[in-house]
């Protein structure tokens, strides 16, 4: 049996929620950097609400002040409308906003690219492996035609 594609009924209309692909990673990192910067909750923790998706909305419906375009990008691209008709407030009145930002935290994908911009988040903030010799103005005692790296053979 295939699954259907989940909906969202807003006022007297249906709608399919469209997966969200790469055209989605722009304004979801940002939307992300910025609720870190503005709420405090770190990605790290985003990732792991990541279950709780009424938390991640939570989170969203926080920094909208500040990432409004993100946030209308992401829906529009969820819903498959635009950004003028989601400013329509005959078609999304101002109540609808969670019916529409919960399914954006549901999103399989939102969990997938939580974890690996999580992942890269962690690797950038590990130091650098510490040289275990000092760095020295004596010749190495190579002859200059001797290769410095690996030599096929």
């Amino acid at each position: 049996m295939l699954a259907t594609e989940p909906t969202v009924t807003i006022g007297d209309r249906k709608y399919q929620l469209k997966p969200l692909g790469l055209e989605a990673m722009a304004p979801l990192a940002r939307l992300l950097q910025i609720a870190q910067d503005k709420t405090g909750v770190k990605i790290v923790d985003i990732a792991t609400m990541a279950e709780d998706q009424e938390k991640v909305a939570d989170l969203f419906l926080a920094a909208m002040g500040w990432a409004e375009a993100e946030v209308l990008t992401l829906l529009g691209m969820l819903l498959g409308v635009t950004q003028a008709e989601l400013r329509d407030p005959s078609r999304f009145p101002l109540s609808s906003i969670a019916a529409m930002l919960v399914p954006l935290a549901q999103q399989v994908d939102l969990a997938g690219f939580l974890a690996g911009r999580t992942a890269a988040t962690s690797s950038k903030e590990k130091p650098a492996t510490e040289q275990t010799e000092e760095p020295s103005d004596e010749p190495s005692g190579k002859s200059s035609a001797e290769p410095d790296g690996p030599t096929l053979s």
